[in-house]
């Protein structure tokens, strides 16, 4: 199944569920060096005739500049978001409906469009995201307070590889309590965002930074809860281990024994081979 169309399946299962367990704690900050963000004015554009007939502005989001140190001992890099602005806090403010993200040369970063849905190439065209949902841009300095909210999306900059250097997560779509996300990792050798699809893949991606380990795991349809954890290893996502979780009832629908309250199956990794280690009933 194709990922768009695998991520849309679990979302539109998870309209009556119960939330995940809370997310382990942030990973490390990072602090901006650069003024708080600033919103510019689009340019209008031409009228256009409006479904009653008459010539009318057709309106587009405003573009929000940010200067952002995506490590502390480098100037920051130059990021153009194309999008909508939401409410604002003193740690920083809500961008919503993301058309389009660019990163101006400066700093490590060179010139290039991270984000266009007019030139993504998406594995399945029907399940296509016209803008992203957006998240939280920070203040200068104020990445940990941000990363600290538990209502709203997250910030939109993440240490998701461990490296030490900052990437990009924006929210993608949402649904009851699962979220997809859009993720770029920074490459320092082209000085790029590339888009991470082993990151995508992921059911909800929680970034613990000590144990450098990705969690990821949530509903995925009725009883059924999964869980997983990965490492990075020679640049690719491994998985650690892996669980899926029966509420009340066996994977046959069946009750459990008495005294039971789920039924498990979990996976891990021995010798770099997958290996079940427990399938049965558990309290």
């Amino acid at each position: 199944m194709p990922r768009h169309a695998h991520l849309a399946l679990l979302l539109a299962l998870t309209r009556c569920a119960a939330p995940p367990a809370p997310a382990p704690p942030p990973p490390p900050a990072v602090a901006s060096v650069a003024p708080p963000p600033a919103v510019t004015p689009p340019t209008p554009p031409a009228p256009t005739a409006s479904d009653a007939g008459t010539d009318a502005p057709v309106e587009s989001p405003p573009v929000v500049r940010a200067s952002f140190a995506l490590r502390p001992d480098q100037p920051p890099c130059q990021f153009v978001f194309h999008a909508g602005v939401g409410s604002s806090f003193d740690f920083g403010r809500y961008l919503m409906g993301v058309s389009r993200i660019e990163v101006e040369a400066g700093g490590p970063c060179a010139a290039h469009v991270v984000f266009d849905p007019k030139t993504e190439k998406p594995a399945d065209p029907d399940e296509a995201l016209d803008h992203l949902e957006g998240g939280l841009l920070p203040n200068p300095g104020k990445l940990d307070v941000a990363a600290a909210q538990t209502e709203g999306p997250p910030p939109l900059f993440v240490d998701a590889n461990f490296d030490g250097t900052l990437d990009l997560q924006v929210v993608a779509l949402s649904g009851a309590y699962n979220t997809g996300f859009a993720y770029w990792l920074f490459d320092p050798k082209t000085q790029r965002f590339v888009r991470s699809a082993a990151l995508e893949e992921l059911l909800m991606p929680r970034f613990d930074a000590k144990r450098k380990r990705v969690a990821s795991g949530g509903r995925a349809g009725g009883p059924v809860y999964v869980g997983s954890e990965h490492e990075w290893v020679g640049g690719k996502l491994e998985l650690v281990w892996s669980q899926t979780t029966y509420l009340g009832e066996t994977p046959k629908g069946k009750p459990l024994p008495k005294g039971f309250t789920e039924y498990r199956i979990r996976y891990e990794r021995k010798g770099g081979v997958q290996k079940k280690v427990f399938d049965g009933p558990a309290r």
